[in-house]
């Protein structure tokens, strides 16, 4: 099936278009073992569709979308003819939105975008919904007015809700972004969508890095998550080779999640070793044994997970790793 599709595409689009989708598909995900010495992430069934549509001469992408639908989206056969459509399928015929505002749409088709073109602030946080109870988080995106995508640098918390898929999101830059809506297999029909700002509010710990608590071994710090959305972060520092344990109690706060960074914002190569309870643990109590490879400054975030929210306290100690103790 996937030979036949490509096979098609490839007779749809040309060569020359092939090519240079096929390239900006294959490089990144390859150069990347060379540059980070991480494995390369696969590209997904979006970013597939969308570097095609992005290189097929311009008379032909009806025929493009059209190919996708029978092929990809389904065994069935219908023209695009058939369909109008409510907003438009590239960023270049985006909807204009203000934030605040609530807006309906139609999921129309397999393989249906609705790009949606809003102003952003730089630093404010924007909570992106979508209700259409079918569509899976995956299927809103955010992009930049170049094409790319931006929530999986800012973006702080992705779901799918009961009523349909939620980011919330934070704008690096002031000016024109998109929110595009994007129907990958979810069942068609209508849908509202709102982007909201998110208004500050009192928070004991900051949201980040560069706002974190600092905390020292022994004591015990308070804290609340107040939202969904809320992140408490601490710094602290630890000594290479010696053996920390780290204390997290939910006082009403119910499940805990816990993640550990170093001060580039990475997790320690060894930060999944030695622990009671590891960071996807969803309970009311967290205890973590975690022994640093080199001394410096270490981060810890704190937040509720699934929703919950409450109060927690916070313990870092020294710990005496000898088998007699």
């Amino acid at each position: 099936m996937g030979e036949n599709l490509l096979i098609n595409v490839f007779e749809t689009i040309g060569g020359e278009a092939m090519s240079s989708a096929l390239r900006e598909i294959y490089v990144p995900y390859n150069e990347e073992p060379f540059l980070t010495g991480e494995a390369g992430r696969p590209p997904t069934d979006a970013e597939v569709y969308l570097a095609f549509l992005k290189h097929v001469p311009s008379d032909r992408k009806e025929e493009l979308r059209d190919l996708y639908r029978r092929l990809h989206g389904g065994a069935f056969v219908f023209s695009v003819t058939e369909f109008s459509d409510d907003h438009g399928d590239e960023a270049t015929d985006a909807t204009t939105v203000a934030v605040g505002q609530v807006v309906d749409g139609m999921l129309d088709y397999m393989f249906d975008f609705d790009y949606f073109q809003f102003n952003a602030e730089e630093g404010q946080l924007y909570q992106m919904g979508v209700d259409h109870e079918s569509l899976r988080y995956t299927s809103i995106t955010v992009y930049d007015p170049d094409g790319q995508t931006q929530e999986f640098q800012k973006w702080k918390a992705r779901r799918r809700t009961p009523s349909g898929p939620e980011i919330l999101w934070v704008a690096p830059g002031s000016g024109e972004y998109y929110f595009a809506v994007q129907n990958f297999g979810g069942e068609n029909g209508p849908y509202t969508l709102v982007i909201t700002a998110v208004e500050d509010a009192a928070d004991d710990h900051g949201d980040n890095l560069a706002t974190a608590t600092g905390i020292s071994l022994d004591e015990t710090v308070e804290g609340t998550v107040d939202s969904d959305f809320d992140f408490d972060y601490f710094r602290f520092e630890a000594v290479e080779g010696r053996a920390y344990l780290i204390d997290v109690t939910g006082e009403t706060l119910q499940t805990i999640h816990v993640r550990l960074y170093t001060s580039d914002g990475a997790a320690p190569e060894n930060w999944y070793e030695n622990q009671y309870r590891d960071d996807s643990s969803w309970g009311d109590r967290a205890f973590i044994e975690w022994t640093p490879l080199s001394s410096g400054e270490y981060y810890l975030a704190i937040d509720g997970a699934f929703g919950n929210v409450g109060t927690y306290t916070l313990t870092i100690t020294e710990i005496d790793k000898d088998p007699g103790n």
